[in-house]
């Protein structure tokens, strides 16, 4: 169940409930993750290899294969600019998340840890043995 925390003229921020068996709240591609540092939200869009690689039509399996071959990040979470701006926009919702709390995304668990640069970064979890 998602709780709304607060609500401003250009977002609602909700509080995702935790749905995954792994007690942390699930989360996919596009949508926008935040966390409050002096009193406002850093917003952060989810992206991943294999969401980017179905958007352009394009073989998810072999960019996945590819960009881990490379060393490259194959999940991420994007630094969404913020502008003031006099037209009328629909109100979006971001979801507040903290630093060390692990989401799901993607059938895996990541926890958010701080990244160069005020981003943040996805840290897989791997599973127990």
């Amino acid at each position: 169940m998602n709780v709304l925390i607060e609500e401003f003229p250009a977002y609602k921020v909700m509080k995702r409930g935790h749905a995954d068996w792994q007690n942390a709240p699930t989360f996919k591609s596009g949508e926008i993750i935040a966390i409050k540092r002096d009193g406002y939200y850093d917003r952060f869009k989810l992206g991943s290899v294999v969401s980017f690689s179905l958007e352009m039509g394009k073989d998810p399996i072999a960019a996945f294969e590819k960009a881990a071959e490379k060393g490259q990040r194959l999940w991420w979470a994007t630094k969404l600019a913020t502008c003031i701006s006099s037209l009328a926009e629909l109100k979006n919702t971001i979801y507040a998340v903290e630093f060390g709390e692990k989401i799901s995304f993607e059938g895996w668990i990541f926890e958010i840890q701080p990244d160069y640069n005020d981003n943040i970064k996805l840290v897989k979890i791997e599973p127990d043995s």
